[in-house]
């Protein structure tokens, strides 16, 4: 019976906590022709990206979190092992630096795209994983959000 209550205690906690949060991870969604998907560092910190006009010659990217340190001189965006031409932000709040990566070459954008859309995973700065998950299905709305 004690095994019970702790299990039950347990479970309970863990909708509380997500709840408290109010981030949902690896799942797509989208809205007014953008998608966005909130993943995390190998940290636990949270990672969001949005994707605008996936699929067209207009489509662009974005990339930010926000991890422990100052912000160094610009810093290369690697996706599956390829380093992208990409427009860089950086502002240091307290101890935290909050890292922006901007995309705004479609072709690069829509190679990130196809794989998504058949299913890969996308690896991000190395240890940062992007689950294709819903991609394909989205669900509705503008995600959560970041912070």
């Amino acid at each position: 019976m004690k095994n019970i209550l702790l299990f039950l205690y347990l479970l309970s906690q863990t909708g509380v906590a997500a709840s408290f949060t109010g981030r949902e991870y690896n799942t797509w969604y989208n809205k007014d022709g953008v998608r966005y998907d909130m993943t995390q560092t190998a940290d636990s910190r949270p990672v969001l990206i949005s994707i605008s006009q996936p699929g067209t010659p207009h489509a662009n990217m974005v990339i930010s979190w926000a991890v422990a340190g100052q912000c160094p001189h610009a810093q290369p965006l690697v996706v599956d092992e390829h380093i992208l031409n990409v427009a860089w932000q950086c502002s240091n709040i307290g101890d935290d630096k909050y890292e922006h990566f901007m995309i705004d070459d479609a072709r690069q954008v829509n190679a990130i795209v196809e794989r998504l859309q058949a299913q890969f995973t996308v690896i991000i700065q190395g240890d940062i994983k992007v689950w294709a998950s819903n991609y394909n299905l989205p669900e509705y709305g503008s995600g959560p959000r970041l912070f």
